[in-house]
C-alpha cells in the first residue's frame, strides 16, 4: 500500500514546480494587465494631453489674429477723426495715410474717398482718382465702420507685389465713413490689410508647439471655408466634427477627427472674444495626425513585451528556486515523522534550522523522540523489578505507545494536509490565470495563505507559543504642527508637480506616541491629496478645536469626495470605494488611523459629498 502511495505522490507536479509556474502566471498576467489596461488609458491621456496643447496654440493664434485686428481697427477710426483727412488737401491727406501704413505693416494700402467714390489720396498714390464705388469696402463703410473678410486682390494685384510666398494677393478689409463737424459724410477712409500677415501669426503658434511634430494651423471663416492653411485645402469647407461653423466668438476646444481617411489631433478656437470690432469669427484649427502620438505608445508597448517576458523568465526560475529552498527541509521532516509513526529509528530523523517553523518543528519532532525512549525505558525497568505489575504497566505503556503513534502519525498528516492544500490549490490557481478568472485566482491564493497558516499554527502548538501582546504607548508631548510639516515634506517628493495649496490653522500639542502619531497625520494628508490631484489648484485645509476633554482635528479637501451613506465603511480593514485604476492604494492607511486614535482613547469620523470634498477627523483627549 505504501508503495502503491508512493507511485501516486511522485505523480503529483512538485510544489517547487508549481509555485515556479504560479510565478511565471501571476508575471504574464501582470503584463497582460499593462498591455490591456493601463497602456490603452496612457494613450489616452497622452492624446488628451496633446490635444489640450493643440487647443492653447489655437487661442494663441486667435488672441493675435484679435489684437492686431482690434488695432488697425482703432487706428483707421482715429485717422479718420483727424483734421487733415477731413477737409485737407489731397497731399495732407496722404501725409497721414502714409505715417499710419508706415507704423503698421501688415497695412498695404489706404486710401480716402470722396463722397462718391473716387479715391482722393493713397499710400503711394495708387488708385488716386480710380473709382472704387462699388467695392464692397466702400459700400459697407458710407453705412458706418465695417470689416470685410478675407477676399483677393482686384485693382491693387497689377500694382502691387506678390508676397514671398507667391501667393495670389489676399486682402482683409477695414473702412469707416469720414464725417466732418456738420455731421457730413465727406467720403470714406478705407484699409486693406495683407492676408500674408497670416503667415506670421501661424509661425508664432508654431514655436510655441515647441517639438510636437507635423503640426498645422488652419483658418476658416464663418462658413467653414479654409482661407489659411496647406494649399491642397484652400476654399474647401471642412466638414465632420468639429463643427466650428456653429462656434460662437470665444469658443474653444478639441477633439479627433478623421479627414480624408487620416485621423487627426485637433484643438481649435473662435476670434471675436470681447472684440471691439465688427468680427469676421474666424475660427483656428490647430491638427496634428494622430499617428505621431500612437507612435509613441507602440514602442512603449514593444518595451513591455520585451520586459514581460524576461520577467516571466526570471519569475520562473526565482520561485523554482526558492521553493526548492523552501520545500526541501519540510520534505526531509515529513518523511522523518511518518518513519517514527511507522516505530521506526531517528537514525535518519534530521536536526534542521533552515528558518524558524523548520527548525521549530525538528525541535518537537526530536522531543517527542525523547518522550518515547524514556518511556521505553521506564517500561524495561517496570518490567525487570515489578514483574507483579508487569501486565498492568504493559497495558498502560501500550496504550501511551499508541497514543504517541497517533499523535505522530496526527504531526505528520497535518504537516501533509497544508502542502496537499498548497499543491492543488496552485493547480487551481494556474487554471484559474489561463482562463482569467480573478475571483477563483484570489480563493486559490487564500486557501494557500491558510495552507500556510496552519502549518505555522501547528508549530506554534507543538512549542506551546504565546502570542505577543501589543507594543505598549510612548506617551510625551508632541506638537502636531510639527507633525504636519514632516508630513508635507515626506509627501512632497511624492505630489509630482500637483499645485497644493496648503492652510493649515494653529495646531495644539497633545500627549501621545509621537511615531503613531505621525503615521496618522501623513496617512491623512497624504489621502487628501490623493483624492484631490485632479483640482486646480488641489486645497488641503488642517483645522484644530477645542472640546470638553478633547481636541478635535480634521483635514478638509477639495477632491471627489464620497457619499455621505458610504462612511461608515472608510476606517475599515481594506475597505475601499474607488477602483484601483482610480486611485491607488491598499485600503489600510484609514484603518491604521483608526487603530492608532482608538489606543490614544480617541474617536475618528468622516464626512463629504460626491464632488464637493471630504473632512477626516480625530479627536484627542485633552490634558491639563
Amino acid at each position: 500500500m505504501h508503495r502503491r502511495m508512493g507511485r501516486l505522490e511522485r505523480a503529483v507536479p512538485t510544489l517547487a514546480h508549481r509555485l515556479a509556474l504560479t510565478f511565471a502566471g501571476l508575471s504574464a498576467l501582470g503584463a497582460l494587465i499593462l498591455l490591456g489596461v493601463i497602456l490603452p488609458a496612457g494613450t489616452a491621456q497622452l492624446e488628451a494631453q496633446q490635444r489640450r496643447l493643440l487647443t492653447q496654440v489655437a487661442v494663441v493664434a486667435a488672441q493675435s489674429l484679435d489684437r492686431t485686428m482690434a488695432e488697425r481697427y482703432r487706428d483707421v477710426l482715429l485717422t479718420r477723426s483727424l483734421t487733415e483727412l477731413r477737409g485737407g488737401t489731397p497731399a495732407q491727406q496722404r501725409q497721414v495715410l502714409e505715417q499710419l501704413r508706415q507704423g503698421s505693416p501688415e497695412l498695404a494700402w489706404v486710401g480716402v474717398t470722396d463722397p462718391a467714390g473716387t479715391v482722393r489720396a493713397a499710400t503711394g498714390g495708387l488708385l488716386e482718382g480710380v473709382s472704387v464705388s462699388r467695392r464692397p469696402w466702400f459700400r459697407a463703410g458710407r453705412r458706418g465702420p465695417a470689416v470685410q473678410d478675407v477676399h483677393p486682390a482686384l485693382l491693387l494685384s497689377a500694382v502691387l507685389p506678390r508676397p514671398a510666398s507667391g501667393e495670389p494677393l489676399r486682402f482683409v478689409d477695414i473702412s469707416a465713413p469720414v464725417i466732418d463737424a456738420a455731421g457730413r459724410v465727406r467720403g470714406v477712409i478705407g484699409a486693406h490689410l495683407s492676408w500674408a500677415w497670416a503667415q506670421a501669426v501661424e509661425q508664432d503658434a508654431l514655436a510655441l508647439a515647441g517639438s510636437a511634430q507635423q503640426v498645422e494651423v488652419l483658418i476658416l471663416n464663418r462658413q467653414g471655408v479654409v482661407i489659411h492653411g496647406p494649399d491642397e485645402l484652400l476654399g474647401q469647407a471642412l466638414s465632420g466634427p468639429p463643427d466650428v461653423r456653429r462656434a460662437r466668438p470665444g469658443a474653444r476646444g478639441d477633439a479627433t477627427v478623421t479627414w480624408q481617411g487620416t485621423s487627426y489631433l485637433v484643438g481649435y478656437a473662435v476670434t471675436g472674444a470681447g472684440a471691439v470690432y465688427p468680427g469676421v469669427s474666424w475660427r483656428v484649427l490647430v491638427r496634428q495626425d494622430a499617428a505621431v502620438v500612437r507612435a509613441q505608445a507602440q514602442g512603449l508597448r514593444r518595451q513591455i513585451e520585451l520586459w514581460g517576458i524576461l520577467g516571466v523568465l526570471v519569475s520562473a526560475l526565482v520561485a523554482y528556486a526558492a521553493a526548492r529552498t523552501v520545500s526541501r527541509p519540510l520534505g526531509l521532516l515529513t518523511t522523518a515523522a511518518l518513519g517514527l509513526g511507522r516505530g521506526g529509528s531517528t537514525q535518519g530523523l534530521p536536526r534542521l534550522r533552515q528558518y524558524a517553523e523548520v527548525d521549530h518543528l525538528s525541535a518537537a519532532l526530536h522531543d517527542l523522540w525523547e518522550g518515547r525512549r524514556a518511556a521505553e525505558a521506564e517500561q524495561a525497568q517496570l518490567t525487570a523489578t515489578l514483574e507483579q505489575r508487569v501486565n498492568a504497566r504493559t497495558a498502560q505503556l501500550t496504550e501511551s505507545n499508541e497514543a504517541l503513534d497517533a499523535f505522530t502519525a496526527s504531526v505528520s498528516h497535518d504537516l501533509r494536509t497544508p502542502i496537499r492544500h498548497v499543491a492543488g490549490y496552485t493547480s487551481i490557481l494556474r487554471r484559474a490565470l489561463v482562463q482569467g478568472d480573478t475571483a477563483k485566482v484570489e480563493r486559490a491564493v487564500g486557501t494557500i495563505e491558510q495552507a500556510a497558516a496552519q502549518m505555522d499554527a501547528m508549530t506554534e502548538a507543538l512549542l506551546e507559543f504565546a502570542r505577543t501582546s501589543q507594543v505598549p504607548l510612548t506617551r510625551r508631548a508632541v506638537n502636531l504642527e510639527q507633525l504636519v510639516t514632516a508630513a508635507q515634506e515626506r509627501l512632497a517628493r511624492d505630489l509630482d508637480g500637483l499645485d497644493v495649496q496648503w492652510q493649515v490653522d494653529p495646531l495644539p500639542t497633545v500627549m501621545g506616541d509621537a511615531a503613531l502619531l505621525q503615521q496618522v497625520v501623513t496617512n491623512l494628508l497624504s489621502n487628501a491629496a490623493k483624492y484631490a490631484r485632479d483640482r486646480r489648484p488641489a486645497v488641503i485645509r488642517v483645522t484644530a478645536q477645542t472640546q470638553p476633554g478633547e481636541w478635535r482635528v480634521e483635514v478638509h479637501d477639495n477632491g471627489v469626495g464620497f457619499a455621505p451613506e458610504q462612511a461608515g465603511r472608510l476606517f475599515g480593514l481594506f475597505q475601499r470605494l474607488h477602483r484601483a485604476s482610480e486611485f491607488e492604494g491598499t485600503g489600510v492607511g484609514l484603518a491604521n488611523v483608526r487603530r492608532v486614535i482608538l489606543r490614544h482613547g480617541g474617536r475618528v469620523w468622516a464626512e463629504g459629498r460626491l464632488g464637493h470634498g471630504a473632512t477626516f477627523g480625530f479627536s484627542l483627549p485633552r490634558t491639563e
